[in-house]
């Protein structure tokens, strides 16, 4: 098997874990949309955005089709990626369930524009060996499978880290910039406190004797801290 047979294998994993990818944490955004700013999303709309993405692949397939076979496999596999890049990018920037359902239909368009033109070359590329057509024919439907579920799963993982990481990290340079490096560390020492605040708080966790201890130290040494500066300034 050649390098571009498996380059199209590994394309094709990439193109359907994107799906299951988007499909995952699109749920998970549509549930927190409220929190942006956004509408209540029902059961009935979050089926039907989902729907989307199948009937638009479903029915622009056979018009990517045709295209495939008349203005070559690779040029049309280029569109795909396109559809995909602008669907992720409007995904982010709107809570507009219109849109929202416009996007799904140019994740649609991005799988109907891959698939034929990938089967297509498959075909031509394995012409001349009907072993090897059945092997990659196999190996097709196996990268399909795995990159849906792979995606699947990894999706409400994502979702749940890399938002708060990139949003914590943003913030944190930003502080550091605007009031300086010092007090920014001052205030990162906060952190266990204010969580066990927020825990009694909002989780009615119950706040002992460490806790308080705990709390008691930080305060303490944020104090001492500020001190030692202005000490060494004056001697």
């Amino acid at each position: 098997m050649d390098r571009s047979l498996r380059a199209v294998l590994a394309g094709t994993f990439t193109l359907r874990f994107s799906t299951g990818l988007t499909g995952a944490m699109l749920a998970i955004y549509l549930a927190q949309l409220p929190q942006h700013g956004g509408e209540a999303v029902t059961a009935t709309t979050l089926a039907l955005l989902h729907a989307m993405f199948y009937v638009a692949e479903l029915v622009l397939s056979p018009f990517f089709g045709i295209l495939s076979d008349r203005l070559g496999h690779h040029r049309v596999m280029l569109f795909g990626p396109a559809f995909g890049a602008a669907a992720v990018i409007l995904t982010g920037l709107t809570t507009n369930l219109i849109i929202l359902g416009g996007t799904r239909w140019l994740e649609g368009a991005s799988t109907a524009a891959s698939v034929p033109s990938i089967l297509g070359f498959i075909a031509i590329a394995t012409a001349a060996d009907e072993l090897l057509r059945g092997k990659m024919s196999a190996r097709f439907e196996g990268a399909t499978l795995l990159g849906l579920g792979a995606g699947v799963a990894i999706g409400p993982i994502l979702f749940a880290t890399i938002g708060p990481l990139v949003l914590t990290n943003v913030l944190w340079f930003r502080s550091i910039r605007r009031i300086g490096a010092n007090r920014a560390t001052l205030v990162a020492n906060l952190e266990p406190f204010v969580a066990a605040v927020l825990a009694v708080v909002l989780l009615s966790e119950p706040l002992g004797v460490l806790q308080v201890l705990g709390g008691v130290a930080i305060a303490g040494g944020i104090v001492l801290a500020r001190r030692r500066p202005s000490r060494a300034q004056a001697t």
